[in-house]
């Protein structure tokens, strides 16, 4: 473009100015001291309004041929000067982007001042302009010129100006920052403290799953009666995932033994209660649509299929344990959580990566759900410092406005706020609010009622020395081991966080407590799976915990001793498909590790006070197993249910154990064989834990539980943004 000598040459851009007239740079008013060369290659970028500028074309320009130049230098050097001017790399550039053996192109949009573009013939460019200086008017012109200029000013400028200041307005409500969402208020919905968890609403009920006793129910969202849903089930225990956005449909995961791995996902209509297997699964979701629905299963493939389960389809391999997989309101993305991070993929599997590449906050990011018009994407996060608590992701879009990616906290404080549910309207999050306590009560048979037991502490997995006179336990919910007098007396702190320890075991000569423990956020009240647990040592007086085996990166859990404690017996992860365990023996002088014969499949093992059995958990069927040392023999022992937490009776001669889902007690079995017998009836008692539940014995065989004293119930949280 030249000049015409009319006028000067002033271009802007972000904060800087260039005038091509004067050969001048500034930023926000202030000059920036630039060499000639560089600056006129500045002013060829400018005045190619967003094309590319070569290589030739500079050098043609500012070193003519018959100059002897090394102009490839020159030109890297002239354009590297302009980036320092500007503050601008090479690497992640702003201004200025190269285009690798071609030249170079300038990013952002040059406004023109006080002048014309003009021809893009960069040979033409001249940066040496002419001052343009404004006549002023004639006070002699003569009332025809005067008319024409009232007439320019009324007809032309009056409008123009409008239309500037109204693109002004627009562009400033445009790019205006939008108001932070916040939650203004919260309203407690149910008041019965049981553990629950939220699965979805209909615009007028929510639904969602009572954990102890186990069953699926309804409430108004502003409250009211708690009503069990007619929805029959098979298995012991099951969980509700979601309700399509009518209200007509539910889906359901249960379980036929333990809740772990895959279960059977079912669809069933609320009204009638019919059922339809879909396949096998962890968490599902509907579409926002109704539609169609999305599962994973604990491999990490995700699928989808019809609204009632037909047509199943994968749509890509996420990884093992991706769960919570929900579609956007567009149906463009597909969001789930794996490992405490949430990621993000395209609708057909593609384009796989964290949502939060950059997230700073310690915790699990967790069980994520857009609000109905997508203006938000809700989620929990379990921090080692507060619990639970929810955030939101502000994806709200305007023209000129790029969504945020930086994800705003929303709840803070005391209780724990978990599995967020957006309402029909978006304006209202409904959610768990948590205050986890407990209190270790112990069963007495002579009154047939459990009474608070070492002062009503918050705490689980009990263990006695042999000798009785003292207790290790855990205190709940913050997952500290602790060393105690039999009557709680003289307490001994032995772990610390980010350790949780459970199922904490004395050696025989009471100098020593084993435990399995995993290292994640101390303060969770849901155990997590996402994590490898692994066995540690402690000396019973105080000291470090050591890995028993810190060679081994795979899973290691629930050690036992044996009563010479000369061995420790385990449950060993083996390398197959996630869910398979067998037990490992570890002999304590010579560190060698043996297999026990047998035992595939079999986890959670237990020594006997006599040293003859050990009884463990099958992955394969809800029964009890017992081997037998000396004849090498396994047995396996009828419960008529899932069975957990089983415990030797001091004599060796019963296997107690405790039943979860709809049944809820604590049984006893021979060791040898025979039918259950009931020595506690638990439906009517709340109990929590680290997983829910858990039962220890005393040195009398009295079972204790850790009875819920918390608060454990539905809110309603009032969105405002």
């Amino acid at each position: 473009m030249a000049n015409d000598g009319s006028s000067p040459l002033i271009a802007r851009f972000d904060r800087f100015e260039v005038d091509v007239r004067s050969c001048d740079l500034s930023k926000a008013g202030k000059a920036i001291v630039i060499q000639k060369q560089p600056f006129q290659v500045l002013c060829l970028l400018l005045k190619a309004e967003g094309e590319v500028v070569t290589r030739e074309q500079l050098r043609s320009i500012l070193w003519p041929e018959d100059t002897f130049v090394d102009f490839e230098h020159g030109v890297n050097t002239a354009v590297k000067k302009v980036r320092q001017a500007l503050k601008d790399s090479a690497e992640r550039p702003r201004f200025i982007e190269t285009l690798p053996k071609i030249g170079y192109r300038f990013l952002v949009q040059v406004e023109w001042v006080n002048g014309n573009n003009g021809s893009r013939d960069l040979q033409s460019i001249e940066p040496e302009g002419q001052a343009f200086t404004p006549q002023p008017l004639d006070e002699n012109v003569d009332n025809s010129k005067k008319s024409e200029v009232r007439h320019f000013w009324w007809k032309i400028a009056v409008p123009a100006i409008f239309v500037v200041v109204c693109a002004a307005i627009a562009v400033w409500y445009t790019r205006r920052p939008l108001p932070v969402p916040q939650v203004v208020a919260y309203t407690q919905i149910t008041h019965d403290g049981r553990q629950k968890v939220v699965a979805g609403t209909d615009g007028t009920r929510i639904y969602f799953t009572e954990l102890s006793p186990n069953f699926i129910a309804q409430v108004g969202i502003t409250g009211g009666e708690i009503v069990a849903m007619p929805i029959a089930v098979p298995g012991v225990s099951a969980f509700l995932q979601d309700i399509s956005s009518d209200g007509s449909s539910a889906l359901i995961v249960s379980y036929d033994e333990a809740e772990f791995g895959d279960g059977h996902l079912w669809t069933s209509r609320i009204v009638g209660g019919s059922l339809r297997r879909v396949g096998e699964a962890q968490s599902a979701a509907f579409s926002p649509a109704g539609d169609s629905l999305i599962y994973s299963n604990s491999a990490g493939d995700i699928y989808s299929a019809r609204n009632d389960g037909a047509a199943s389809k994968k749509i890509a391999g996420a990884g093992p344990l991706a769960l919570g997989a929900q579609l956007s309101p567009d149906g463009k993305v597909i969001r789930f959580h794996r490992g405490g991070v949430l990621y993000e993929m395209s609708s057909d599997g593609s384009g796989l990566h964290p949502l939060f590449p950059n997230w700073k906050v310690p915790g699990f990011q967790r069980w994520g759900r857009w609000t109905p018009d997508g203006r938000f994407y809700l989620f929990d996060v379990q921090s080692p410092l507060d619990g639970n608590q929810i955030w939101a992701l502000d994806e709200r879009r305007r023209i000129f406005r790029k969504p945020s990616r930086e994800p705003i906290r929303l709840t803070s404080g005391p209780i724990r706020w978990g599995s967020p549910i957006p309402s029909s309207d978006g304006k209202k999050i409904f959610t768990i609010g948590e205050t986890p306590r407990g209190e270790l009560s112990r069963y007495d048979a002579r009154t047939g009622q459990f009474q608070p037991y070492l002062g009503s502490i918050s705490a689980e997995f009990v263990s006695f020395s042999k000798d009785g006179k003292s207790v290790a336990y855990v205190t709940f919910p913050d997952g500290i081991l602790w060393k105690a007098d039999r009557d709680g007396s003289h307490p001994v702190q032995l772990t610390e966080p980010p350790l949780y320890p459970v199922h904490p075991r004395w050696s025989p000569d009471g100098k020593q407590i084993v435990f399995g423990a995993q290292s994640f956020p101390a303060g969770y009240a849901v155990f997590s799976w996402e994590t490898t647990p692994k066995i540690y040592v402690v000396p019973s007086e105080g000291g470090s915990p050591k890995r028993l085996l810190p060679e081994e990166s795979r899973s290691q859990h629930d050690p036992s001793w044996s009563p010479d404690g000369e061995r420790i017996v385990f449950g060993w992860e083996v390398p197959r498909p996630r869910g398979n365990h067998e037990l490992r023996i570890l002999e304590l002088t010579t560190h060698e590790v043996s297999t026990v014969p047998g035992s595939v499949g079999f986890w959670s093992p237990r020594w006997s006070p006599d040293g003859r059995y050990i009884v463990a958990l099958s992955t394969e069927a809800p029964m009890l197993r017992v081997f037998d040392i000396m004849t090498h023999k396994w047995l396996a022992l009828e419960t008529n249910g899932d069975a957990k937490f089983q415990a030797f009776s001091k004599d060796s001669r019963f296997i107690y154990f405790m039943r979860s889902g709809r049944d809820q007690g604590v049984f006893r079995i021979r060791v040898t064989g025979g039918k259950a017998e009931r020595v506690v009836d638990l439906n009517n008692l709340h109990i929590t834990g680290l997983v829910g539940f858990s039962m220890s014995l005393d040195p009398d065989d009295a079972p204790m539980v850790l009875r819920d004293v918390g608060t454990d119930d539905i809110y309603a949280l009032t969105l405002d943004g």
